[in-house]
């Protein structure tokens, strides 16, 4: 039973140790590893709801894996969000996470495009986090809305 009981009592103490190790062999402070998958999910909750955007929560060295293409770097990302915005509610279906990955299902209803066609276009975005900053996003679609869409 002391056996057992030290082993259940160091296994965790290790893993402090251990996580420590890493981050500091990383360069970077324990906390700066630390993940809140709640936070996380709040944050993109928030974002579908129009509370806040995102440009503040990207890394700077951020990629943003959209549909046929992909976006490196804050600067290139925010350029590239001023053509593609699209005007309308985002209903939320789903939003989960599990650990530094937090999975959006939504859907923008009665929205426009710029030159004032209808919108409608259901995604999902898986966003990665390290920190509170999102450092990798990858964006799934129907293409064929968004040709259309951004042709007019």
């Amino acid at each position: 039973t002391l056996m057992a009981t030290v082993f259940f009592v160091s296994l965790p103490l290790s893993a402090v140790t251990n996580s420590e190790a890493s981050a500091k062999s990383l360069g970077v402070s324990k906390e700066s590893l630390t993940i809140d998958t709640e936070a996380n999910k709040q944050i993109i909750n928030k974002f579908l709801d129009g509370e806040i955007d995102l440009e503040e929560r990207f890394a700077e060295d951020i990629v943003w894996h959209f549909p046929n293409t992909t976006i490196s770097g804050k600067e290139a990302l925010l350029e590239r969000r001023k053509l593609l915005h699209a005007i309308g509610k985002s209903i939320h279906v789903s939003v989960v996470g599990d650990a530094n990955l937090v999975v959006a299902e939504y859907k923008y209803v009665n929205g426009n495009t710029l030159d004032g066609s209808p919108y409608t276009n259901t995604y999902c975005t898986v966003f990665e986090f390290e920190g509170n900053k999102i450092v990798q996003v990858t964006e799934y679609t129907n293409t064929e809305v968004m040709r259309t869409a951004l042709a007019k």
